[in-house]
């Protein structure tokens, strides 16, 4: 699953991922039909066909969510305060 490969990443290199859109899969992170347009509003890195799918899927979600939104904010404060926000 490429979500969990982007897991491990740097701070600085999961932010130039994320914010380019590389890494995130097209395809709905539940029921996996292809092209999904909704994002995980949180994280950016998960896409779904609708927001039923995002609802049941949250569950499995919510853990890597929230660690990937946090590594998005670290890399943010290394960026501003080693990088001068040019990462």
């Amino acid at each position: 699953h490429k979500l969990d490969n982007m897991s491990i990443q740097p701070p600085e290199i999961l932010s130039k991922l994320v914010s380019r859109g590389e890494g995130v899969s097209t395809s709905c992170g539940h029921c996996r039909q292809p092209d999904a347009t909704l994002r995980c509003s949180r994280c950016q890195c998960v896409k779904y066909c609708q927001k039923e799918c995002q609802k049941a899927h949250f569950k499995l979600h919510k853990r890597s969510c929230r660690a990937i939104a946090a590594q998005k904010v670290l890399a943010d404060r290394i960026s501003v305060d080693e990088y001068g926000g040019n990462v």
